[in-house]
């Protein structure tokens, strides 16, 4: 049996998306989506630091400051790499600059050569037709029907956010109108949906007046 690898280019990912039905469009929007919401795990390849000479390294996700919403056209698909520059390694709160310095140097001034995103993770959220998933089976039928339902509910939830920021309507009651959702698929869409609507007001605490 051939080995199939773990990791793939963001590039690679987006060619099997396209060839299991997905428009380039919708592949390359809902790939940036889910790498910028940790749906999907990436890698990033770093180059070389000749100055220290220090041989190319590759960093998980969570040494990488991804930019929110980051637009697919900041990505050259050919190439698998990123057209902006991505901050690796974050000071942490507290942390003295000498510390900082200490333990990330070895990282500064390093570019971006390829991101790699994890092939388990791509199947499973974004429900590509390849073999290791069976895609095409039932399973992966049901998963892209429960992920177009929760995306449609956070878009919906977004509108009605935004249309009355500061009059927040009960959870319980919203919840009637989205039964397809799942429970955890409908407290994801709603947290996501307060943050991109900008409305604090619909994530405080304590309970909500009903709609009248």
């Amino acid at each position: 049996m051939a080995y199939t690898p773990e990791w793939e280019p963001i590039g690679e990912a987006l060619k099997r998306l396209v060839a299991s039905g997905m428009s380039e469009r919708e592949a390359k929007r809902d790939l940036c989506r889910a790498i910028a919401e940790g749906a999907i795990d990436f890698r990033v390849h770093l180059s070389a630091d000749p100055n220290r000479h220090s041989p190319p390294i590759i960093v998980r996700a969570a040494e990488v400051d991804v930019p929110w919403r980051f637009s697919s056209d900041d990505i050259d698909w050919q190439k698998s790499q990123s057209l902006k520059p991505w901050s690796i390694h974050q000071q942490r709160p507290g942390e003295s600059a000498i510390m900082f310095s200490a333990r990330a140097a070895h990282l500064f001034e390093r570019t971006i050569e390829m991101i790699e995103v994890f092939v388990a993770d791509v199947a499973r959220t974004l429900c590509a037709a390849e073999p290791v998933r069976k895609a095409a089976s039932v399973g992966a039928k049901k998963v892209c029907t429960t992920i177009a339902a929760e995306n449609d509910c956070r878009h919906a939830l977004v509108q009605l956010m935004k249309a009355q920021p500061d009059i927040p309507i009960a959870k319980s009651e919203l919840r009637k109108q989205f039964p397809q959702v799942p429970a955890r698929g409908w407290n994801r869409a709603y947290r996501a949906a307060a943050t991109e609507a900008n409305a604090p007001a619909w994530s405080a605490p304590g309970r909500r007046p009903k709609k009248s």
